[in-house]
């Protein structure tokens, strides 16, 4: 988790391959560390925002079937293995989406600042309820850090 964190290496801090039920075609999530920094506009004052952001796909990313945070989130809480892979196949599943994800840095940062314009939103929110401050987003930090990638076969 270290070296992920530190960005020493791109590849996930956790990651799973499991075949499982509950999917039809090859599904791939992503859990993303979200940061953004935030300030309020008149003030000058900072604010780093952290978050965690489940995303994926079907298929593979060129079919353009991705997954948004609920979907992904409601597939690695159903999911459950339903037979063994061995670790050759479960090491080139991820190789093989590992090779991918250099090809979705535009899609992450479109992301990044749809989570980032989220965020703002929430904050504008509550703080007019509150002191009605205005905040503005500063600029998300990019890359995201990607903690896992969990890989659901169809069985």
């Amino acid at each position: 988790m270290a070296n992920t964190l530190s960005r020493v290496d791109k590849r996930a801090a956790r990651a799973a391959v499991v075949r499982s039920r509950q999917v039809s075609i090859k599904t791939t999530l992503l859990l993303f560390r979200c940061r953004n920094v935030i300030e309020q506009a008149k003030l000058n004052h900072q604010i780093v925002a952290e978050e965690m952001l489940l995303w994926g796909w079907r298929g593979t990313p060129q079919q353009k079937e991705f997954l948004d945070h609920a979907e992904a989130k409601a597939l690695l809480t159903e999911a459950r293995a339903s037979s063994d892979i061995s670790p050759q196949a479960r090491a080139s599943f991820l190789e093989n989406e590992h090779k991918l994800l250099d090809n979705l840095d535009d899609d992450f940062r479109v992301i990044a600042e749809q989570q980032s314009k989220r965020l703002v939103e929430a904050h504008e929110r509550f703080s007019a309820l509150m002191d009605k401050q205005r905040f503005q987003v500063v600029y998300p930090v990019l890359p995201m850090d990607l903690l896992g990638i969990y890989i659901l076969l169809p069985e």
